[in-house]
């Protein structure tokens, strides 16, 4: 009788696995402004952000992507960004970020110019 209740509990626990995980794929509309330029379009959590970046004024703007690569989360440094694309004047271009590989947080930034100087509010994907 113990081993049929061990390999149900075990059962159950893979299945919330599988259930949670499952969740984590849904693509969700994604919405990030700074200034006078905006990022739109379709995410999925941690993995992916598909869309465009545009601007409506004759600056630069860039969308920076901060991926895990520190060693203690929440820490200064734990992300680390890298551009994923720039627009400048009156225009968009497209983003099409897909990480190499899951990560438990990315987040997402624009910022004027193409440096990481004057930027607007991080936000997790």
């Amino acid at each position: 009788m113990k081993r049929i209740l061990t390999g149900a509990v075990l059962a159950g626990i893979a299945f919330a696995g599988v259930s949670t995980s499952a969740s984590a794929d849904v693509e969700y509309p994604f919405s990030l402004a700074f200034e006078t330029a905006s990022v739109s379009g379709k995410a999925v959590p941690r993995t992916q952000l598909r869309g465009e970046l545009s601007s409506t004024d004759k600056s630069c703007y860039s969308l920076w992507i901060g991926e895990p690569g520190g060693i203690v989360p929440g820490q200064p440094g734990f992300l680390r960004y890298h551009k994923e694309a720039t627009t400048c004047g009156a225009s968009s271009t497209k983003v099409d970020y897909v990480a190499s590989r899951y990560f438990p947080e990315v987040r997402a930034q624009l910022c004027r110019d193409e440096e990481m100087v004057t930027c607007g509010k991080s936000v997790p994907l």
